[in-house]
Protein backbone atom coordinates (compact mmCIF):
# COMPACT_ATOMS: atom_id res chain seq x y z
CA UNK A 1 0.00 0.00 0.00
CA UNK A 2 1.14 3.53 -0.60
CA UNK A 3 2.78 5.29 2.30
CA UNK A 4 1.09 4.90 5.68
CA UNK A 5 -2.48 5.54 4.56
CA UNK A 6 -4.39 3.05 6.68
CA UNK A 7 -5.55 -0.53 6.26
CA UNK A 8 -4.48 -3.07 3.69
CA UNK A 9 -5.94 -2.83 0.20
CA UNK A 10 -8.57 -5.32 -0.93
CA UNK A 11 -6.96 -8.15 -2.89
CA UNK A 12 -8.53 -9.78 -5.93
CA UNK A 13 -7.46 -12.99 -7.65
CA UNK A 14 -7.66 -12.74 -11.45
CA UNK A 15 -8.85 -15.91 -13.14
CA UNK A 16 -5.92 -15.97 -15.57
CA UNK A 17 -3.69 -16.81 -12.59
CA UNK A 18 -5.18 -20.32 -12.70
CA UNK A 19 -7.41 -20.38 -15.77
CA UNK A 20 -7.69 -24.18 -15.85
CA UNK A 21 -9.42 -24.21 -12.45
CA UNK A 22 -13.25 -24.26 -12.62
CA UNK A 23 -14.64 -20.93 -11.38
CA UNK A 24 -16.35 -22.34 -8.24
CA UNK A 25 -13.06 -23.95 -7.17
CA UNK A 26 -11.15 -20.77 -8.01
CA UNK A 27 -13.46 -18.84 -5.69
CA UNK A 28 -12.86 -21.30 -2.85
CA UNK A 29 -9.09 -21.36 -3.36
CA UNK A 30 -9.09 -17.55 -3.33
CA UNK A 31 -11.11 -17.44 -0.12
CA UNK A 32 -8.84 -19.99 1.55
CA UNK A 33 -5.81 -17.86 0.64
CA UNK A 34 -7.37 -14.72 2.11
CA UNK A 35 -8.39 -12.85 -1.03
CA UNK A 36 -11.32 -10.47 -0.75
CA UNK A 37 -12.44 -10.68 -4.38
CA UNK A 38 -12.10 -12.66 -7.56
CA UNK A 39 -11.77 -10.90 -10.84
CA UNK A 40 -10.91 -10.83 -14.51
CA UNK A 41 -13.53 -13.56 -14.38
CA UNK A 42 -13.57 -14.93 -17.90
CA UNK A 43 -17.17 -15.56 -18.91
CA UNK A 44 -16.56 -17.26 -22.26
CA UNK A 45 -13.84 -19.59 -23.48
CA UNK A 46 -10.80 -18.09 -25.18
CA UNK A 47 -10.19 -18.69 -28.87
CA UNK A 48 -7.83 -21.55 -27.97
CA UNK A 49 -10.59 -23.25 -25.95
CA UNK A 50 -9.15 -22.41 -22.54
CA UNK A 51 -11.32 -21.21 -19.69
CA UNK A 52 -14.99 -21.91 -19.03
CA UNK A 53 -18.29 -20.81 -20.53
CA UNK A 54 -20.14 -19.06 -17.73
CA UNK A 55 -22.47 -17.38 -20.21
CA UNK A 56 -23.63 -20.61 -21.80
CA UNK A 57 -23.43 -22.99 -18.82
CA UNK A 58 -26.18 -22.06 -16.37
CA UNK A 59 -25.28 -24.86 -13.94
CA UNK A 60 -21.67 -23.68 -13.73
CA UNK A 61 -22.90 -20.13 -13.24
CA UNK A 62 -25.13 -21.22 -10.36
CA UNK A 63 -22.27 -23.14 -8.77
CA UNK A 64 -20.02 -20.10 -9.06
CA UNK A 65 -22.66 -17.85 -7.52
CA UNK A 66 -23.11 -20.37 -4.69
CA UNK A 67 -19.36 -20.40 -4.02
CA UNK A 68 -19.34 -16.61 -3.90
CA UNK A 69 -22.22 -16.64 -1.42
CA UNK A 70 -20.63 -19.36 0.72
CA UNK A 71 -17.26 -17.63 0.92
CA UNK A 72 -18.44 -14.03 1.03
CA UNK A 73 -16.12 -13.06 -1.81
CA UNK A 74 -17.14 -10.38 -4.29
CA UNK A 75 -16.44 -10.10 -8.01
CA UNK A 76 -14.23 -7.21 -9.04
CA UNK A 77 -14.44 -7.47 -12.82
CA UNK A 78 -15.41 -9.71 -15.72
CA UNK A 79 -13.72 -10.14 -19.09
CA UNK A 80 -13.26 -9.66 -21.87
CA UNK A 81 -15.06 -7.61 -24.50
CA UNK A 82 -12.91 -7.06 -27.57
CA UNK A 83 -13.56 -3.99 -29.71
CA UNK A 84 -12.65 -5.18 -33.20
CA UNK A 85 -13.49 -3.88 -36.66
CA UNK A 86 -17.18 -4.60 -37.05
CA UNK A 87 -17.86 -4.96 -33.32
CA UNK A 88 -21.03 -3.53 -31.84
CA UNK A 89 -21.62 -2.62 -28.22
CA UNK A 90 -24.71 -4.84 -28.16
CA UNK A 91 -22.45 -7.89 -28.46
CA UNK A 92 -21.28 -7.19 -24.90
CA UNK A 93 -24.77 -7.56 -23.46
CA UNK A 94 -24.40 -11.24 -22.38
CA UNK A 95 -21.17 -10.40 -20.55
CA UNK A 96 -22.75 -7.41 -18.87
CA UNK A 97 -25.86 -9.34 -17.85
CA UNK A 98 -23.84 -12.16 -16.25
CA UNK A 99 -21.43 -9.65 -14.73
CA UNK A 100 -24.35 -7.84 -13.11
CA UNK A 101 -25.82 -11.16 -11.95
CA UNK A 102 -22.55 -12.02 -10.21
CA UNK A 103 -22.19 -8.53 -8.71
CA UNK A 104 -19.18 -7.44 -10.75
CA UNK A 105 -18.13 -3.80 -10.72
CA UNK A 106 -16.19 -3.54 -13.98
CA UNK A 107 -16.03 -4.88 -17.55
CA UNK A 108 -12.54 -5.34 -18.98
CA UNK A 109 -12.30 -4.11 -22.56
CA UNK A 110 -9.52 -4.79 -25.06
CA UNK A 111 -9.36 -2.55 -28.10
CA UNK A 112 -8.17 -4.21 -31.31
CA UNK A 113 -9.73 -1.82 -33.84
CA UNK A 114 -7.06 0.50 -35.31
CA UNK A 115 -9.59 3.02 -36.69
CA UNK A 116 -9.92 5.87 -34.15
CA UNK A 117 -13.36 7.22 -34.98
CA UNK A 118 -15.01 3.82 -35.30
CA UNK A 119 -13.62 2.47 -32.04
CA UNK A 120 -14.53 5.68 -30.19
CA UNK A 121 -18.13 5.26 -31.28
CA UNK A 122 -18.27 1.66 -30.08
CA UNK A 123 -16.60 2.51 -26.76
CA UNK A 124 -19.06 5.35 -26.18
CA UNK A 125 -22.00 3.02 -26.76
CA UNK A 126 -20.40 0.27 -24.67
CA UNK A 127 -19.93 2.58 -21.69
CA UNK A 128 -23.56 3.68 -21.85
CA UNK A 129 -24.74 0.09 -22.07
CA UNK A 130 -22.51 -1.01 -19.18
CA UNK A 131 -23.79 1.84 -17.03
CA UNK A 132 -27.30 0.45 -17.39
CA UNK A 133 -26.10 -2.82 -15.88
CA UNK A 134 -24.26 -1.10 -13.05
CA UNK A 135 -20.80 -1.84 -14.45
CA UNK A 136 -18.00 0.49 -15.42
CA UNK A 137 -15.87 -0.09 -18.52
CA UNK A 138 -12.11 -0.42 -18.15
CA UNK A 139 -9.84 -0.10 -21.17
CA UNK A 140 -6.67 -2.16 -20.84
CA UNK A 141 -3.67 -0.94 -22.83
CA UNK A 142 -1.44 -3.77 -24.07
CA UNK A 143 1.58 -3.61 -26.34
CA UNK A 144 -0.01 -6.14 -28.72
CA UNK A 145 -3.36 -4.32 -28.97
CA UNK A 146 -4.49 -1.14 -30.72
CA UNK A 147 -3.97 0.73 -27.43
CA UNK A 148 -0.34 0.28 -26.45
CA UNK A 149 -0.05 2.84 -23.66
CA UNK A 150 -2.09 4.51 -20.90
CA UNK A 151 -1.98 7.70 -22.98
CA UNK A 152 -3.58 5.83 -25.90
CA UNK A 153 -6.37 4.60 -23.64
CA UNK A 154 -6.95 8.06 -22.17
CA UNK A 155 -7.15 9.60 -25.65
CA UNK A 156 -9.77 7.03 -26.69
CA UNK A 157 -11.87 7.71 -23.60
CA UNK A 158 -11.71 11.43 -24.32
CA UNK A 159 -12.77 10.86 -27.93
CA UNK A 160 -15.64 8.65 -26.73
CA UNK A 161 -16.76 11.16 -24.11
CA UNK A 162 -16.59 8.30 -21.60
CA UNK A 163 -16.17 10.29 -18.40
CA UNK A 164 -17.02 7.38 -16.10
CA UNK A 165 -14.77 4.77 -17.75
CA UNK A 166 -11.33 3.86 -16.46
CA UNK A 167 -7.93 2.62 -17.57
CA UNK A 168 -6.73 -0.72 -16.28
CA UNK A 169 -3.02 -0.63 -15.66
CA UNK A 170 -1.35 -4.03 -15.77
CA UNK A 171 2.23 -3.66 -14.58
CA UNK A 172 3.59 -6.14 -17.13
CA UNK A 173 1.86 -4.48 -20.07
CA UNK A 174 3.00 -1.08 -18.84
CA UNK A 175 6.65 -2.17 -18.86
CA UNK A 176 6.49 -4.00 -22.18
CA UNK A 177 5.09 -0.87 -23.85
CA UNK A 178 8.12 1.06 -22.61
CA UNK A 179 6.19 2.84 -19.88
CA UNK A 180 6.63 3.36 -16.17
CA UNK A 181 4.80 4.56 -13.07
CA UNK A 182 5.03 8.23 -14.09
CA UNK A 183 2.72 7.47 -17.02
CA UNK A 184 -0.11 7.13 -14.51
CA UNK A 185 0.19 10.75 -13.41
CA UNK A 186 -1.74 12.00 -16.45
CA UNK A 187 -4.64 9.68 -15.64
CA UNK A 188 -5.40 10.63 -12.05
CA UNK A 189 -6.96 8.44 -9.38
CA UNK A 190 -10.48 8.71 -10.80
CA UNK A 191 -9.42 6.82 -13.94
CA UNK A 192 -7.55 4.22 -11.85
CA UNK A 193 -10.12 2.50 -9.62
CA UNK A 194 -7.92 -0.58 -9.35
CA UNK A 195 -4.72 -2.06 -10.78
CA UNK A 196 -3.45 -5.45 -11.96
CA UNK A 197 -0.12 -6.52 -10.50
CA UNK A 198 2.46 -9.08 -11.42
CA UNK A 199 6.23 -9.07 -11.64
CA UNK A 200 8.76 -9.94 -14.33
CA UNK A 201 12.46 -10.72 -14.57
CA UNK A 202 13.01 -7.78 -16.93
CA UNK A 203 11.50 -4.33 -17.37
CA UNK A 204 12.60 -4.02 -21.00
CA UNK A 205 10.11 -2.93 -23.67
CA UNK A 206 8.86 -5.60 -26.05
CA UNK A 207 9.40 -3.48 -29.13
CA UNK A 208 7.13 -3.60 -32.17
CA UNK A 209 8.66 -6.36 -34.29
CA UNK A 210 6.58 -9.55 -34.67
CA UNK A 211 8.99 -11.72 -32.69
CA UNK A 212 9.00 -9.31 -29.76
CA UNK A 213 5.22 -9.07 -29.75
CA UNK A 214 4.90 -12.88 -29.85
CA UNK A 215 7.16 -13.13 -26.83
CA UNK A 216 5.10 -10.47 -25.07
CA UNK A 217 1.91 -12.44 -25.66
CA UNK A 218 3.46 -15.71 -24.47
CA UNK A 219 4.80 -14.06 -21.33
CA UNK A 220 1.50 -12.32 -20.59
CA UNK A 221 -0.61 -15.46 -20.81
CA UNK A 222 1.72 -17.98 -19.18
CA UNK A 223 4.98 -16.73 -17.67
CA UNK A 224 4.54 -14.02 -15.07
CA UNK A 225 6.10 -13.77 -11.60
CA UNK A 226 4.50 -13.04 -8.22
CA UNK A 227 4.92 -9.48 -6.90
CA UNK A 228 8.34 -8.96 -5.37
CA UNK A 229 10.04 -11.77 -7.32
CA UNK A 230 11.12 -9.58 -10.24
CA UNK A 231 12.21 -6.06 -11.07
CA UNK A 232 9.05 -4.12 -11.92
CA UNK A 233 8.47 -0.91 -9.88
CA UNK A 234 5.26 -2.11 -8.26
CA UNK A 235 5.38 0.13 -5.17
CA UNK A 236 5.73 3.19 -7.41
CA UNK A 237 2.60 2.15 -9.29
CA UNK A 238 0.66 1.64 -6.05
CA UNK A 239 1.57 5.13 -4.85
CA UNK A 240 -0.41 6.51 -7.77
CA UNK A 241 -3.75 4.86 -7.07
CA UNK A 242 -6.19 5.57 -4.27
CA UNK A 243 -5.46 3.84 -0.94
CA UNK A 244 -8.77 1.97 -1.04
CA UNK A 245 -8.34 0.80 -4.65
CA UNK A 246 -8.24 -2.99 -4.98
CA UNK A 247 -5.17 -4.80 -6.25
CA UNK A 248 -5.83 -7.61 -8.72
CA UNK A 249 -3.23 -10.38 -8.98
CA UNK A 250 -2.98 -11.62 -12.57
CA UNK A 251 -0.04 -13.99 -12.51
CA UNK A 252 -0.31 -16.96 -14.88
CA UNK A 253 2.61 -19.33 -14.49
CA UNK A 254 3.20 -23.06 -15.10
CA UNK A 255 3.38 -23.53 -11.31
CA UNK A 256 -0.38 -22.95 -11.16
CA UNK A 257 -1.02 -26.20 -13.05
CA UNK A 258 0.83 -28.47 -10.64
CA UNK A 259 -0.49 -26.93 -7.41
CA UNK A 260 -3.20 -24.30 -7.97
CA UNK A 261 -4.10 -23.94 -4.30
CA UNK A 262 -0.45 -23.49 -3.36
CA UNK A 263 0.12 -21.04 -6.18
CA UNK A 264 -2.85 -18.92 -5.18
CA UNK A 265 -1.66 -18.92 -1.56
CA UNK A 266 1.79 -17.80 -2.73
CA UNK A 267 0.26 -14.93 -4.68
CA UNK A 268 -1.77 -13.79 -1.69
CA UNK A 269 1.27 -13.80 0.56
CA UNK A 270 3.33 -11.88 -2.01
CA UNK A 271 0.60 -9.28 -2.42
CA UNK A 272 0.21 -8.80 1.33
CA UNK A 273 3.93 -8.19 1.71
CA UNK A 274 3.76 -5.52 -0.96
CA UNK A 275 0.56 -3.80 0.14
CA UNK A 276 0.87 -4.02 3.93
CA UNK A 277 0.63 -0.62 5.66
CA UNK A 278 3.92 0.75 6.93
CA UNK A 279 2.60 2.76 9.83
Amino acid sequence: MSGNRGAERPLSLASLSALHVPPPDLVRYAADAGFDLVGALRLVRASDGSGFDLVGDAALRRATAAALTDTGLGVLDVEVFRVRPGSTAAEAEPLLAIGAELGARFLLTAVEDPEPERRADVVAQLCRLARGYGLRCMLEPMVFSALRTPADALALLAAAGADDAGVLIDTLHLARAGGGPADLDALGESRLPYVQLCDAASAEPAGTDPAGLRRAVEEAVAHRLPPGEGVLPLSEVLRRIAPEAPVSLEVPNPAARTDPAGWIQRLAEAARRLTAPTG
